[in-house]
């Protein structure tokens, strides 16, 4: 592909009919990939190594990861044990109770119709054999959780709560064994919050408020920087805003972490960071003394 010798499409390999494959990821080994299907439910897995042999043959994919409503993120653990993914809505037989408007509609007057979404926490070893029976916990996660990213150590993951306006952050240890106290951190941001990245350092955490389902959602954004560990102290963790364009979606970095991409899906353009430089501004108590 870089060096324009030849045709560098490998093969195409068919899911099912409305899937909505959305994101991938792949084991370091470069032999299991996972892709998340919104339409489906679910996630897939598929053995590289026989999609290579067998010319992309279907007989490749291992089976799916059932999942709740529209999953997305699909994010490693930093031993490749487990696979984290976030379902907008739970599946209908978790039979978790409505506490969710549709997005869109007016707070002040909607009513909860749709359950929470969840974190799906996937075994990835049992994934490689046993799609179906390979997840490990269910965790409401708030209304329309989309993005996920670890920090590096893996003790936290931290969300885009789509239809809350917030992000949230969880014990990863918490997850499996005491879910009802995973949520370590709940943190307003700007309108319908989507993309979500962590700084080189864990020093913090960066959301692109996209606004996708208000009236002015082809003008110009923003993004809230946030400080991971005043979210889970308890203390003011907005710390600096970032100018972007409309409907920011999507964040990338440099292999350094030193440099940060940000895809603005309605402005068709691409935003280019300098992690090292941004505009932190520390929240000050009334007197005016950083807390």
């Amino acid at each position: 592909m870089m060096t324009a010798g030849g045709n560098p499409i490998l093969g195409f390999l068919r899911d099912q009919r409305d899937a909505g494959s959305v994101y991938v990821n792949v084991t370091r080994d470069d032999k299991y990939l996972f892709v998340s299907d919104e339409g489906a439910a679910s996630i897939t897995v598929i053995d590289l190594e026989k999609a290579r042999t067998n010319g992309f043959d279907e007989k490749a994919i291992v089976g799916k990861i059932p999942t709740g409503v529209a999953p997305i993120a699909l994010t490693f653990s930093p031993d490749e044990k487990l696979l984290y993914t976030t379902s907008e809505l739970a599946a209908k037989d978790w039979g978790w109770p409505a506490k969710c408007k549709r997005e869109g509609e007016d707070p002040a007057t909607a009513k909860a119709e749709r359950p929470e979404g969840a974190i799906v926490v996937v075994d990835v070893e049992k994934a490689k054999s046993d799609p179906a029976n390979a997840v490990r916990a269910r965790v409401p996660a708030g209304c329309s959780p989309v993005r996920l990213g670890i920090m590096p150590d893996g003790a936290w993951v931290w969300i885009t709560v789509r239809n809350n306006d917030a992000v949230a952050g969880f014990d990863t240890s918490k997850l499996l064994n005491d879910p009802e106290h995973a949520r370590i951190g709940w943190v307003a941001v700007g309108r319908s919050p989507v993309g979500l990245i962590i700084t080189r350092g864990e020093r913090y955490v960066i959301i692109s408020n996209s606004n996708r389902f208000g009236t002015n959602a082809n003008t110009a954004q923003t993004l809230t920087v946030i400080d991971p560990k005043r979210a889970v102290d308890g203390t003011a963790a907005v710390v600096g805003s970032i100018e972007a364009g409309a409907f920011p979606r999507e964040f990338g970095s440099s292999p350094d972490g030193m440099t940060i991409f940000l895809s603005n899906y309605l402005s068709n353009t691409l935003e280019v960071i300098d992690a090292e430089h941004l505009p932190i501004k520390l929240a000050t108590t009334s007197g005016g003394q950083p807390k």
